[in-house]
């Protein structure tokens, strides 16, 4: 290495942190501001993705309360006309009603998961309060010969507790809506 007379060690090491101080300094900040974006990037993908959740919990719920209450003017209907020749038909709109409403039940489960997988507790339990509701009104509905077939006020007791745990339910998801 050439010495050269005019500039001492003290001038090199004081160039030195001239050049690379700035430049480390600038490293440093943009490694800081990197770590920012991608820390909020996750955090806007996760809720995103717990949106995206809780609107498919709401429409899976929507379509399963939707099955539920379009059952009870087709079992009127079977009820009021089982006796008569268009029973028949009665009965057969009855029984496709009962289908899609008993494929909606299979579905209260996921829906139960879901919530729990997203540490919903109040959502989880009002759903459960809702799902017994549904379940105990399901239940009523009992084809006829039986001497028990509830009576039309005890079904529309039943269905508006149903309807009073759907807006519990409904508005557990919007408090959820409203966290996000």
């Amino acid at each position: 290495m050439l010495k050269s007379p005019t500039v001492t060690r003290l001038e090199v090491i004081s160039d030195a942190i001239k050049i690379d101080l700035p430049s480390l300094l600038t490293r440093l900040t943009a490694l800081f501001i990197a770590r920012a974006t991608r820390s909020h990037e996750l955090k806007k993908e996760s809720s995103r993705r717990r949106q995206d959740a809780l609107e498919k919990i709401s429409d899976d719920f929507q379509a399963a309360y939707s099955s539920l209450v379009d059952l009870l003017p087709s079992y009127y209907a079977y009820l009021k006309m089982r006796d008569e020749p268009t029973g028949r038909v009665a009965f057969q709109d009855f029984q496709k009603s009962a289908d899609a409403m008993e494929a909606a039940i299979e579905e209260l489960p996921l829906i139960e998961g879901r919530l729990k997988l997203l540490r919903l507790k109040k959502s989880t339990k009002v759903f459960l309060e809702y799902v017994n509701e549904a379940n105990a009104l399901r239940c009523m509905l009992r084809l006829p010969p039986d001497p028990n077939v509830p009576s039309k006020e005890m079904l529309r007791a039943k269905a508006d507790e149903v309807k009073l745990r759907r807006a519990a339910v409904e508005s557990s998801l919007a408090d959820a809506f409203d966290s996000l």
